[in-house]
């Protein structure tokens, strides 16, 4: 028993040296143990594709992207590429990536990070649902009439994206809007933050519990934004048929709206409310029933308006 133990360390130390040196003349970068001394290597898979109507992505730990471009196609990257699955019918694809990890030990210098990159043929999309556990979700260049994304641990970037109908929550991971249009959406993060740059929201929800929300040069239509502990700051919006602005213990503030809100009906618990350089106590109230009111309610954090 001994005797085998030790053959199997040996065999284990030489195959080391050899890989090694095989990693410093550049040959190898990744060596693992699992049940017997072996190369692992990142491997890519490439699938055509065709029509898409309907896009299911489930992932484990995989960098997703879908996007749109003129080679359709759905690449993979990961070490167990060929675990990966990926079905076609009738305009549906479904790519499931939730395998479990390859339980192995040793030294990886290549470290690269699992990848699906789905390119559409067209910008046109009926529905994209995407759960992913530990990766990156990406969206660019799309439009789509039901969009559902869950991640839960890591950043949500979505760039040149329009939706009708969508959900999108991000638990410990950052959300990050440019350039995009939603109606009748819905963006959640748990203690992330919500940024959204040039972009349009109608009919929509933004919630965080403890990240902060940052909105910059965007267009909100009738929609509401509320905070759980983090801040509410908005940069140059522009403003129609209404906004309502809640945070329970941050601040909100409002910078160089337009057009001017016809009305506004503000409330603080414990902050003060400063209003184009004039200060009020607790509540502020003007034209409430006008056709675009800014509504703002805060607990304990100051408002800031100019």
């Amino acid at each position: 028993m001994k005797q085998t133990t030790r053959l199997a360390c040996a065999g284990l130390a030489v195959g080391v040296i050899f890989a090694g040196i095989g990693a410093a003349l550049g040959g190898v970068k990744s060596v693992g143990f699992n049940h017997g001394f072996q190369i692992v290597a990142t491997k890519q898979r490439t699938l055509p594709l065709r029509k898409v109507n309907q896009l299911t992505i489930n992932s484990l730990d995989s960098d997703v992207t879908v996007k749109s471009g003129q080679q359709a196609q759905i690449k993979l990257v990961d070490r167990q590429v060929n675990k990966i699955h990926v079905t076609q019918a009738n305009g549906q694809v479904t790519i499931d990536s939730t395998r479990a990890q390859q339980n192995w030990f040793g030294f990886d210098l290549e470290a690269d990070t699992p990848k699906i990159i789905v390119t559409v043929p067209a910008k046109n999309v009926h529905q994209v649902q995407i759960t992913n556990h530990s990766g990156a979700i990406t969206l660019q260049r799309l439009q789509i009439k039901q969009l559902t994304l869950e991640n839960e641990s890591a950043a949500t970037n979505l760039t040149n994206v329009h939706s009708s109908n969508g959900d999108i929550t991000s638990h410990s991971g950052a959300i990050q809007v440019n350039a995009s249009q939603f109606k009748k959406t819905q963006l959640r993060t748990t203690s992330g933050q919500l940024s959204l740059q040039n972009s349009r929201l109608a009919q929509s929800q933004l919630s965080s519990q403890s990240g902060a929300q940052k909105l910059s040069q965007s267009t909100l239509i009738n929609s509401t934004s509320t905070s759980q502990s983090g801040a509410i700051t908005l940069q140059q919006p522009k403003l129609a048929q209404g906004l309502t602005l809640k945070a329970a213990s941050g601040a909100i503030s409002v910078q160089q709206a337009e057009p001017t809100p016809t009305g506004y009906h503000i409330l603080t618990g414990s902050g003060k409310i400063r209003l184009h350089q004039q200060t009020y106590q607790h509540e502020f109230t003007r034209n409430p029933n006008s056709a675009n009111v800014l509504t703002v309610q805060t607990a304990s954090g100051s408002v800031n308006i100019n």
